[in-house]
């Protein structure tokens, strides 16, 4: 039987290159994008760019693809935490609380509901038992912004893309026929 992962899709290089590689290693990949705002510049009928481009790849991939409203969610832990810390004179990192609070928290809620053994995401970092090291490209290294996931969350956790260069991302998907 195959594991299932669920993967954060933006339908851009990275995720999409995550999806390729997570299929070709026999999981059953189910995507799912996170809507956190909608900017006017940036919508495509009614929903936002990401989530339309996200859909798209999932249906080229054919995986399975939900969207999961956060809008509100994303205000008032995200960026409310980073408007808090700007007025009180500090200088915030909105990636590092977003991921620990907000996106693997979701990634993982999401993964129970779907029954997905693991969340896997498109991030240039590597996870061994439990621990966070850097990604093998030094340049698009992310695991600064990921350093405070808890063990039992990273144990879930897949990262494809960790002992790769994002050249490598790009070339990967230039051979699958994806432009």
């Amino acid at each position: 039987m195959q594991k299932k992962v669920l993967l954060g899709m933006s339908g851009g290089i990275d995720s999409t290159a995550a999806c390729l590689l997570l299929q070709e290693q026999g999981y059953d990949v189910v995507g799912l994008t996170m809507r956190v705002y909608d900017l006017p510049s940036q919508m495509v009928g009614d929903e936002p760019r990401c989530v339309a481009e996200a859909r798209e790849m999932a249906d080229r991939l054919g995986v399975p693809h939900y969207v999961a409203d956060e809008r509100t969610a994303f205000r008032q832990q995200v960026v409310a935490y980073f408007i808090d810390e700007y007025l009180h004179g500090r200088t915030p990192n909105p990636c590092v609380m977003c991921n620990q609070l907000f996106k693997f928290r979701i990634l993982a809620e999401w993964a129970d509901r779907l029954g997905c053994d693991h969340i896997a995401t498109g991030h240039y970092v590597r996870a061994l038992d439990g621990a966070l090291y850097e990604g093998t490209d030094k340049s698009k290294d992310q695991s600064y912004f990921l350093w405070r996931l808890q063990p039992d969350v990273l144990r879930r956790c897949l990262f494809p893309l960790g002992e790769m260069t994002k050249d490598d991302a790009r070339a990967l998907l230039a051979s699958r026929g994806f432009a």
